[in-house]
């Protein structure tokens, strides 16, 4: 998908994504819960929302905006604001690295010698 995302694209989006999980067409403005959508299918929605706009969303969102015109104008600004998920994560600073797990219990006895 393109990183240009109008609300008439994302409504197209998410009405074709909607149909194929459950099956059932839903009005616009319907909410998904009174509509019959369960939170199985809408974390399936997210998957495939996720996919195909090439973004890490928030799963949150789809129980925040519960209908398709407040979550599309959602993803209009999220779209326009995230990067996209196939771009190469930032390099870590140099000599940067991660601790290890013994690392990690040597720190915790030293705090807790220090409290003594």
């Amino acid at each position: 998908m393109t990183d240009v995302l109008d609300d008439k694209a994302a409504l197209a989006l998410l009405d074709r994504l909607i149909r194929e999980v459950t099956g059932m067409v839903i009005a616009p403005d319907a909410n998904f819960f009174e509509a019959g959508v369960d939170s199985i299918q809408l974390v399936e929605i997210h998957t495939r929302l996720v996919a195909a706009l090439d973004r890490e969303l928030p799963l949150w969102l789809l129980f925040m905006f519960t209908n398709m015109n407040t979550l599309a104008t959602r993803l209009v600004d999220d779209v326009t604001a995230l990067p996209p998920r196939s771009a190469s994560p930032p390099a870590a600073p140099a000599g940067h690295r991660h601790s290890t797990a013994e690392e990690r219990r040597e720190l915790r006895a030293r705090i807790r010698q220090e409290g003594r």
